[in-house]
């Protein structure tokens, strides 16, 4: 896909390397010199063939499966805390038989379970969302037998483990580094983040570790800023007060006309081409299939009910002939 235009120019049966690099391999070299960026997930096949055939580009990790791998870790730090709580429930012989402290770390752990079962969408949000206000309104609880709002309930659930606390804490430096650093300080802050997710007691978090140092630089490219539209030209007649002045527009206006690269819009792509492939009950025939999304998604496809006529006067008239 074009990131400038939102065109897409071509989709391909599978993303194997060989099948990459004959696909590529077919395209002038002169056109893939002038690429300048390129964006995907963390599919190492991806960084190489981009690094072979785009060698004036540079590769951009996306934001967005960067934050999906680290809330998987994140997952699986929530499902390991709540195998270590479950126990299995018990008559209410059985739990008189027991010795206080037993009773309270067997309810305890009967809580903890349901909260980490019960609510694990609340991993899915982040601490600022509306759900989490503290001022929103109560609801009865069946198990706790009072009235609890969901901020109630996130803090309960960080209360259960300390692991699981870091784990979220993690998360929400990932999400400041993305939204509060530039190009200039960039590199520094990953260099902090990455030392802050290796120091961490959370084996998952050590994992992912690796995983930013693995693709730092693909994660520092996200903060060049790219250009869209064509660039402005400068008569040379013009004084130096004019050109001065011009100068200042041009800047205030590219800063409107430049964006960080991400995948989000192919993304969206790809939802549509698997609602495509949903509505047909999947295609046996890879070349109908790929005429079919490529017209689907096509910038400049038109569609219509019928035939479409030769003027857009035609249309105005026919329109005008129903409404009589």
């Amino acid at each position: 896909m074009d990131f400038e235009t939102l065109a897409i120019i071509d989709i391909l049966p599978t993303r194997k390397k060989d099948d990459l690099q004959n696909y590529f391999s077919k395209i002038p070299k002169d056109e893939r010199d002038q690429v300048r960026m390129t964006s995907s997930d963390m599919w190492e096949t991806y960084r190489s063939v981009s690094k072979q055939f785009f060698p004036n580009s540079k590769h951009v990790v996306d934001t967005f499966h960067l934050k999906a791998e680290l809330s998987r870790k994140l997952q699986d730090v929530r499902i390991r805390v709540m195998k270590d709580n479950y126990v299995k429930k018990k008559k209410p012989e059985e739990i008189k038989a027991m010795s206080p402290q037993e009773q309270e770390e067997y309810e305890q752990k009967i809580i903890n379970y349901y909260l980490l079962k019960k609510f694990k969408w609340m991993f899915y949000k982040r601490p600022d969302d509306k759900c989490f206000d503290p001022n929103n309104e109560k609801k009865y609880n069946k198990v706790f037998k009072r009235y609890l709002n969901y901020y109630e309930i996130y803090y309960m659930i960080l209360d259960i483990d300390d692991e699981l606390r870091e784990a979220v804490a993690l998360q929400e430096c990932l999400y400041a580094f993305f939204r509060k650093n530039d190009l200039k300080t960039a590199a520094k802050a990953l260099k902090e983040l990455i030392t802050n997710f290796h120091a961490s007691q959370v084996k998952e978090m050590n994992d992912f570790a690796n995983t930013l140092a693995n693709w730092k630089q693909e994660i520092l490219n996200y903060f060049e800023p790219v250009q869209i539209g064509e660039e402005f030209i400068i008569d040379d007649d013009l004084n130096n007060a004019e050109t001065e002045l011009i100068k200042n527009f041009i800047a205030k206006n590219r800063q409107k006309k430049t964006r960080r690269m991400n995948s989000s819009v192919i993304e969206n792509r790809n939802r549509i081409i698997q609602s495509i492939k949903c509505c047909a009950n999947g295609y046996s025939n890879w070349s109908r299939f790929r005429n079919r999304v490529l017209y689907c998604l096509g910038m400049d496809t038109s569609f219509f009910l019928e035939p479409q006529p030769i003027s857009r006067d035609r249309i105005n008239d026919k329109g005008s002939r129903s409404k009589r």
